[in-house]
C-alpha cells in the first residue's frame, strides 16, 4: 500500500474510491492539523516555485486561510495586517486601502475626494495609476519570499474610460503572468455602482535582496 502521510482535501478519498482504490484515512486533532497543514503550506510553496504554474497559487492561499481559520484569525484581520503594512507610505496618503481577497484576485479602493482631482474636479488619472500600481505590486509581494527578495513596479498602462467625482473607486487584480522574475497583472478600476473606470496592465519585477 503506498502511505503519503499528509494532509488531503475533504474530496480526495472519494476520489480515489471512484477510481477502485481504497483508502485509510485519520482525522487529527487540531494541535496535529495545524502540524501537518503547516507541512502543507511548505509543499505547495515549493510546487509553485519549481513550475510556476498559477493555479498552484490558489492552493497556497486556500492553505492559508485554513491556517488562519484554525489560529482564530478572521479575514477582516488579514486584512487589517495588511494595510498595516501600508503605513507612512503613498498607500496611506491617499487613503488607499486593501479590501478583499480571492484564491486569484486581491481588490483596493481608494476614496475619490479633492485631495485625487485634477483641476476640474474628477479623479486624477495619476491616482488612479497610482492605485492600480499599490494593489498590482501588493499582489506580487504576497508570494515573494520577502526575506530574500524584493518586488518593484517596472511599467504601467492605464486606459481611462469613465470620470469620477465622488465616493470610492475599486481595483481588482489578477495575474496574467506569473513567472519566476516578471510578472504581469490585469487591473480593472471600477466605481461604486461597478461602472468601468479604467483598465490597467502593470508588470513587476522580483529582485534578489543584497546580502
Amino acid at each position: 500500500m503506498t502511505k503519503f502521510n499528509k494532509a488531503i482535501r475533504d474530496k480526495i478519498p472519494e476520489i480515489i474510491q471512484k477510481d477502485g482504490h481504497t483508502c485509510n484515512i485519520q482525522t487529527l486533532s487540531d494541535e496535529k492539523f495545524i502540524i501537518e497543514i503547516e507541512k502543507k503550506l511548505s509543499e505547495e510553496v515549493t510546487e509553485y516555485q519549481n513550475d510556476k504554474n498559477p493555479e498552484e497559487l490558489a492552493d497556497i492561499l486556500e492553505v492559508i486561510y485554513a491556517i488562519a481559520q484554525l489560529k482564530g484569525i478572521s479575514k477582516e484581520e488579514l486584512l487589517q495586517k495588511a494595510n498595516a503594512a501600508s503605513k507612512d507610505t503613498l498607500m496611506e496618503t491617499l487613503n488607499i486601502e486593501i479590501v478583499d481577497f480571492t484564491e486569484d484576485t486581491l481588490t483596493a479602493r481608494m476614496p475619490v475626494t479633492p485631495k485625487v482631482y485634477q483641476p476640474d474636479g474628477v479623479l486624477h488619472g495619476g491616482a488612479t495609476a497610482a492605485l492600480a500600481e499599490s494593489v498590482g505590486s501588493f499582489a506580487s509581494h504576497i508570494f515573494t519570499n520577502t526575506d530574500e527578495f524584493f518586488v518593484r513596479g517596472i511599467e504601467i498602462t492605464a486606459n481611462h474610460l469613465k470620470s469620477v467625482k465622488e465616493g470610492y473607486v475599486y481595483a481588482k487584480a489578477s495575474f496574467l503572468h506569473r513567472g519566476r522574475t516578471t510578472q504581469l497583472l490585469d487591473i480593472r478600476v471600477i466605481d461604486g455602482e461597478d461602472n468601468l473606470v479604467s483598465i490597467c496592465r502593470l508588470s513587476t519585477i522580483t529582485l534578489p535582496k543584497k546580502k
